[in-house]
């Protein structure tokens, strides 16, 4: 999963959902299908218990300067990442749902221009699923390098290798489905650059959207996002 920058929060209770608030895969699903509508380049985090009213948000900008309050009786608050390359460092969305009007018209509040949230650690991504930018070995994700990002037709990825190894370079879409393979094989130790022209395994290009490159080498696995323009 990727990782927040900051984890912080005010005034957050354990609570029982209301017995008159929106089920939590209803939620899920409204965000996902009316506000985001289906956008894989927008990621979608929720914090998996409702919350009480006045329940304040505060963002990681500015220590928690910026707070907006939970204007229901109880909600779901998501959070929604509308651009994941840019490593939280960029304005985003506030989400805060309430329960169904008796005429079927949904509850809810979006806040625009707000910085990532002050949350626990137990804020959960919950769209889109899939393969995500990560490194298991520390100091290993400086070993790979992507340029230039996003880029519109080809794309240079430069590793290095402390010695000899067995390399497996990879590409994968949002979902994490095989889109190429661009290494499989031994490498000599040293710096190696590898150019990808946006065409999968069949020779055929890609749509524009989210992709990984997934380095593999001697029990290490480094994972970067790349955006196709």
């Amino acid at each position: 999963m990727a990782l927040l920058p900051l984890f912080c929060f005010t005034s957050l209770m354990s609570s029982k959902a209301n017995a008159f608030l929106i089920p939590k895969e209803e939620a899920i699903k409204f965000v996902i299908d009316s506000i985001v509508e289906g956008d894989t380049l927008r990621w979608v985090y929720m914090i998996p218990d409702s919350i009480p009213q006045d329940t304040v948000i505060r963002d990681w900008w500015g220590l928690g300067e910026h707070k907006y309050s939970n204007p229901y009786p109880w909600s779901w608050f998501f959070f929604i990442d509308d651009h994941p390359p840019a490593n939280f460092a960029h304005e985003c969305r506030y989400v805060f749902i309430e329960y169904p009007h008796i005429d079927n018209t949904q509850s809810y509040t979006v806040i625009y221009e707000m910085m990532p949230p002050c949350v626990p650690d137990s804020l959960e991504k919950i769209y889109p699923h899939g393969i995500e930018e990560n490194s298991n070995s520390s100091g290993s994700s400086k070993m790979i390098k992507v340029f230039s990002n996003p880029f519109t037709e080809y794309i240079y990825i430069e590793y290095q290798l402390p010695h000899k190894s067995d390399v497996s370079l990879r590409i994968y879409d949002i979902l994490g489905g095989l889109v190429k393979k661009l290494m499989d094989g031994q490498q000599e130790l040293g710096y190696h650059r590898i150019c990808w022209d946006r065409t999968n395994d069949e020779g055929i290009k890609v749509a524009p959207g989210t992709y990984f490159f997934k380095l593999t080498f001697n029990h290490i696995e480094i994972v970067k996002l790349v955006v196709l323009h």
